[in-house]
């Protein structure tokens, strides 16, 4: 009934790539409470925990936790400005991937609605 998964991310230490490559704070799934890539930078530290709750069916109840923080000086990976950050609702397995509808809320009290459909690639 049960499941969880983490993850757990540190990318562009050392590295000086174009704006245009910088990365966005909580990766391509976004920051809980941000719109996807709002908040830029060359270095990115970042863990997340999902954990889902199964409901009826294909329908899992979903508490996603996160913190994380972008910098855009890329030697001091780990001097940026952190933030937590919750995202909470529903999800389901289909036949086009997964889909999820969650509301989420950060540290600096910003909130998100977050929707996914079908898979990234």
């Amino acid at each position: 009934r049960w499941r969880a998964a983490g993850a757990v991310r540190l990318g562009g230490v050392g590295r000086q790539p174009p704006r245009t490559l910088w990365r966005p704070r909580g990766g391509p799934d976004g920051f809980a409470g941000l719109r996807v890539g709002e908040r830029l930078g060359r270095t990115e530290a970042f863990a997340s925990v999902d954990a889902s709750l199964a409901l009826l069916g294909p329908v899992r109840l979903h508490l996603t936790l996160m913190g994380g923080q972008v910098t855009t000086d890329p030697g001091r990976p780990l001097d940026g400005d952190w933030m937590a950050g919750a995202r909470f609702g529903l999800g389901a397995e289909t036949p086009i991937g997964p889909m999820r509808v969650q509301y989420g809320v950060n540290g600096d009290r910003r909130t998100q609605w977050y929707l996914r459909a079908g898979r990234w690639f």
